[in-house]
């Protein structure tokens, strides 16, 4: 064989490694290229996901404040109908013992004080409102008592009522409280899981750039 015949010979075989090799890195890169749009895909798919999970973190924190507000007006009106109750109580207590004075009164004189009242008016008008006045006085006194012992009751009524929504509310913030840490923790994962992606898109563009790089220098050499 002439120099000539080997030498075009072993440029045939170096262009043939040459072009397998070539063929070899264009698959790689559609391999690489695969992989690059699949992991846009995810990271597409995680950033939604995340963004719904901070949504429903946002919404969760809203309600939490709003429950929070609720609780405190539900304790503020607990506390204004237990002074409530604490000041007909006072006036229960009053009104027993203005009672307890005139039954006292009443046991000891019997009803003297009340006839020489009535016989020491000065004019028959005078005598007849002394009569209405002791007339009305025990009437008003028993209405008195009813109606402190009426408004005591409701607002007891009022008060238990106040207590079963707090207790409620407690128990819907312990529960969205708790559903809020478990949203966060699984943002705080999604966060994690979007950075690794972000680091593995990166990579793959950089092993994507440096294939196509040496794909372009094979060509070249092809080529020549």
């Amino acid at each position: 064989l002439t120099p000539a015949l080997v030498r075009a010979q072993g440029a045939a075989r170096e262009i043939a490694n040459r072009e397998k090799e070539l063929a070899a890195l264009r698959n790689e890169i559609e391999t690489f290229e695969r992989k690059l749009k699949e992991s846009e895909k995810r990271e597409r798919s995680t950033l939604e996901r995340l963004d719904n999970l901070e949504r429903q973190v946002n919404l969760i924190r809203r309600l939490i404040k709003k429950l929070r507000e609720q609780e405190q007006q539900i304790t503020n009106d607990i506390g204004d109908a237990k002074l409530s109750i604490n000041e007909l109580e006072t006036q229960l207590e009053s009104l027993k013992s203005h009672y307890a004075r005139y039954v006292r009164s009443v046991y000891k004189y019997g009803r003297v004080y009340d006839l020489e009242l009535l016989f020491s008016s000065k004019s028959i008008n005078q005598l007849y409102i002394r009569i209405e006045y002791l007339k009305r006085f025990s009437e008003q006194r028993a209405k008195d008592l009813h109606t402190i012992l009426r408004n005591k009751s409701d607002l007891e009524e009022q008060n238990e009522r106040l207590q079963e929504n707090l207790d409620r509310e407690r128990r819907l913030l312990a529960e969205k409280t708790s559903q809020e840490a478990s949203l966060r923790q699984k943002v705080s994962l999604r966060q994690r899981t979007l950075a690794e992606i972000r680091v593995d898109r990166r990579n793959l563009q950089q092993e994507l750039g440096r294939r196509r790089q040496y794909e372009q220098e094979i060509e070249r050499i092809i080529a020549k």
